[in-house]
């Protein structure tokens, strides 16, 4: 009896260091966000859609500050956009997204086009208190709490006998829906600007890891699902930019 708890013992123990061993500890992680086009008739008449809340929403910022931007004006500058869009201009646009840690709790975000033209400044994320702020070390003065998307309705549906590797990284499929919640603006001061609650259904199919915890990401912000696994690959469709599916695939990873 005493020899069969033994080798209990030593299956278990084998089984922990396993997984410790499996565990990637993160240097640098970046992905690539790239648009393909699956309905060009209907991408183009949603972006129209989304184009005229906008053109509402800057028409009255120019009425409040007295600008001389019309209504009808602002819309004809953005119908111009919307005319040249293009199955070939949509796609051959790529962004570039980048987390580096600095040390044991404060990593390093920034975007990049794939000209490496940087599109943001970095800003620095102390993942131990959720805290983002501008310099490195912080000097205490500007800190602003890092938000996860507010979601409802989340629905996972794994599917671990699909299995395939990412640079090397153990992974299996993974499908995720949900509704994302855009919270409202209600703003006693400028009633003129106030907008209702919004959701937008949204489903990502992934390929995931689970030697990678943690709930910083550089593409997903759900803490929901980050809390399950960690996506390397997604392809993201939704309803508010139909017609299209945005793909983020894991560029590069660098280990501790």
């Amino acid at each position: 009896m005493k020899q069969k708890s033994k080798y209990i013992y030593f299956i278990v123990l084998a089984f922990v260091f396993y997984n410790l061993s499996a565990q990637i500890n993160l240097k640098q992680i970046s992905f690539k966000q790239k648009d393909s086009i699956t309905d060009l008739e209907l991408y183009i008449t949603s972006s129209k859609k989304n184009t005229e809340n906008f053109v509402s929403m800057m028409s009255k910022v120019s009425e409040m500050f007295g600008l001389d931007k019309t209504k009808d004006e602002l819309r004809k500058s953005f119908d111009s956009i919307d005319n040249t869009i293009s199955k070939k201009s949509v796609e051959e646009y790529e962004i570039i997204y980048y987390f580096e840690y600095m040390d044991n709790r404060v990593l390093k975000r920034w975007e990049t086009k794939e000209n490496v033209k940087t599109l943001t400044h970095p800003i620095f994320l102390d993942y131990q208190k959720g805290k983002e702020y501008y310099h490195y070390p912080s000097d205490g003065e500007i800190e602003f709490q890092y938000i996860f998307k507010k979601i409802k309705n989340l629905s996972i549906k794994e599917e671990k006998n699909q299995k395939r590797k990412i640079l090397g990284i153990n992974c299996y499929k993974a499908i995720a829906t949900y509704t994302e919640i855009e919270e409202a603006v209600n703003d006693p001061e400028f009633p003129e600007f106030n907008i209702p609650e919004e959701y937008i259904e949204v489903k990502l199919e992934m390929w995931v890891t689970k030697d990678i915890k943690t709930l910083y990401h550089p593409v997903l912000k759900v803490k929901e699902i980050l809390e399950n696994f960690y996506p390397l690959e997604i392809n993201e469709s939704n309803n508010f930019i139909e017609g299209s599916i945005r793909k983020y695939s894991l560029k590069e990873i660098v280990k501790m």
